[in-house]
């Protein structure tokens, strides 16, 4: 298991995924705001608009390839010229796993209609993406030719980590402490703290740093004492990093105030 240890002036964390259930985990908050998802413009005019800047152009596929979108994995395929946005896209554009088979979800249309984007791939697999000829742009040109192409998704690991380099938290103003968090359903993390004649060796040993090496941290870790050891239930959505906030308010070891760094 992997640790990722965090160091603070007044306490000092220790923070690790986990896999097994052997504690109730505490419930943490979503601090993501959701993804405004922009609905294709449906409107009469504009889309009529739309079709006469398109008039007599040739829809092609200009790009196809996986993307960052809101913190998930997106397929994202590009085209030339807008797409009619009330067809269905399932019809004519596919999307094939070659060790499991089709790939479920749903093709969102972009604002502008010219791109089609599948959320939350899995990572490292091999997709098959096809784009029948029947697939129609705005103005009524239809895609006419038959297109596959193989794309590789990234490896993407599963991993946990504080959301900043340094976090103020004073007591009960803040609602909790930021973690980042991609395919962790819970973490386990050790709350230490300072020993109040090691303050001033911490501090100077700490100086301006914003990562630390094992053997530094376990020395650091001789200047503090264990107060508190608790499990925090994140569950992301799948393939998605997203920001948790772990409650500190009802942990009276953490009640203090403490400015931890990263």
């Amino acid at each position: 298991m992997k640790h990722i240890r965090v160091a603070a002036c007044m306490l000092m964390l220790a923070l690790a995924g986990c896999d097994n259930n052997d504690n109730a985990p505490t419930a943490v908050k979503n601090d993501e705001t959701p993804a405004a998802q922009s609905a294709p413009t449906k409107d009469p005019a504009q889309l009529q608009k739309l079709a006469q800047q398109s008039e007599g152009k040739e829809l092609t596929l200009l790009d196809a390839s996986e993307v960052q979108l809101d913190g998930a994995a997106t397929l994202v395929l590009t085209f030339s010229i807008p797409l009619d946005p009330e067809q269905d896209f399932a019809r004519t554009v596919h999307v094939v796993d070659k060790k499991s088979g089709k790939v479920d979800g749903a093709w969102e249309l972009s604002p502008n209609l010219k791109e089609l984007r599948l959320r939350h791939l899995e990572p490292n697999r091999d997709l098959v993406v096809s784009v029948e000829r029947d697939l129609t742009a705005l103005n009524k040109t239809a895609f006419g030719r038959a297109y596959e192409k193989t794309i590789t998704t990234r490896d993407v690991q599963p991993s946990v980590g504080f959301a900043s380099r340094g976090s103020l938290l004073p007591g009960k103003v803040v609602e909790g402490l930021p973690v980042m968090a991609l395919n962790v359903n819970d973490v386990d993390v050790n709350f230490f703290r300072v020993k109040p004649e090691s303050l001033a060796a911490f501090v100077s040993q700490w100086e301006y740093r914003n990562a630390l090496s094992n053997w530094e941290s376990d020395n650091l870790l001789k200047m503090a004492d264990l107060v508190y050891t608790g499990r925090f239930d994140l569950n992301p959505a799948r393939n998605t990093r997203e920001k948790r906030l772990l409650p500190l308010g009802d942990i009276k070891p953490c009640n203090r105030r403490a400015c931890t760094l990263r």
